[in-house]
């Protein structure tokens, strides 16, 4: 995914003329007395038989094995040709800028995400909580936050943002309703 947004991103930065990728490099195969040519990954896969069948696509398209893709599949590279006479350090901060970013922000998440389990796991040792897999409330429980979140810059009025938290109240109380222990 983050190779995804990755290109997705550069895609859009002034300045790059054009991307080299997993997602940007055609699949150019004969079959059945037809040339094929359709993009490498179309989607990420969601099972072991797409992911696969992406992986059999690789190690047969000399364009990325071994060049975009290490053969031990252990890194994927993002190539930028730049426009002529553009420095490539001031892409290269900005990118690196967001990069930082996201990387804290997922850091942050699963840093809270398990602190929250860990307090979960206390209830449930103190009886004050059904048993279950902390870890399981705490996706729960924090994943709905993330969505209501999402909608926060969306938000204009006053009476927007108020009907919002009352949307995250009820979720509290609502998650709270289905974990304590009667």
């Amino acid at each position: 995914m983050r190779v995804k947004k990755l290109t997705d991103e550069l895609e859009l930065t002034p300045g790059v003329e054009k991307i080299n990728s997993l997602f940007t490099i055609p699949d150019i195969r004969g079959e059945d007395n037809s040339i094929i040519i359709e993009d490498i990954i179309t989607e990420i896969p969601d099972n072991i038989e797409d992911m696969e069948l992406i992986k059999y696509r690789i190690i047969n398209n000399k364009n990325v094995y071994g060049s975009i893709v290490a053969e031990d599949f252990s890194s994927t590279a993002v190539i930028l040709v730049l426009e002529e006479g553009l420095e490539d350090d001031q892409i290269l901060r900005e990118h690196n800028k967001k990069i930082v970013q996201e990387t804290l922000k997922q850091d942050l998440f699963y840093y809270r995400r398990t602190v929250l389990a860990d307090y979960f796991s206390k209830l449930i040792d103190k009886g004050i909580i059904k048993k279950g897999k902390p870890l399981v409330y705490a996706n729960e429980f924090i994943g709905t936050l993330i969505f209501f979140r999402s909608f926060d810059p969306l938000m204009t009025t006053d009476e927007e943002l108020n009907n919002l938290k009352d949307y995250i109240d009820e979720h509290i109380d609502f998650f709270w309703n289905a974990v304590k222990k009667e």
